[in-house]
């Protein structure tokens, strides 16, 4: 208790606090402003006479444009020509004194006037005669039926 008493009796009473902190402070001079202030009107200024007139504001020329440059493209480069396609071999399945033909493809449709075959190179319709008495009698969704003397052939493409 003796060490509580102790420290009670060194603090500053309520009265010393508030006037320890109430008392003015006593303030800096103001600081210079950091702009130095225009001079009035017909008063000299510190570093020499008033000009008699303020020339008048020019503005700068403006810059142009940088020209654009077409951008710079490498040349083409050479390609060397493809070779030819390999020629398509004759139908197989054909008697020997047949024509020779060469289907290449076919386009197959439900409806029988959008479809056309490939044969030595010419777009054909069913019912075209191929020469030499081969008829194209039917393109199916796999292949082509051919009709030589009589005989009906079916040829995969």
């Amino acid at each position: 208790m003796a060490l509580a008493l102790a420290c009670v009796g060194s603090m500053p009473s309520m009265a010393q606090t508030v006037e320890r902190y109430a008392a003015p402070v006593p303030r800096a001079a103001p600081a210079a402003p950091m702009v130095p202030a225009l001079p009035s009107p017909g008063v000299a200024a510190p570093g020499g006479p008033l000009p008699a007139t303020i020339p008048p504001f020019v503005p700068p020329a403006p810059v142009p444009p940088p020209t654009a440059q077409p951008p710079v493209q490498p040349p083409p480069a050479v390609r060397p020509p493809l070779p030819p396609a390999p020629p398509a071999q004759p139908v197989k399945g054909l008697p020997a004194d047949a024509p020779p033909l060469v289907i290449s493809g076919g386009v197959y449709s439900a409806d029988r006037d959008r479809r056309m075959a490939i044969v030595n190179g010419k777009v054909v319709r069913e019912g075209a005669d191929l020469g030499s008495g081969v008829v194209l009698e039917q393109i199916t969704p796999v292949g082509v039926v051919l009709g030589f003397r009589g005989t009906h052939y079916r040829l995969m493409y």
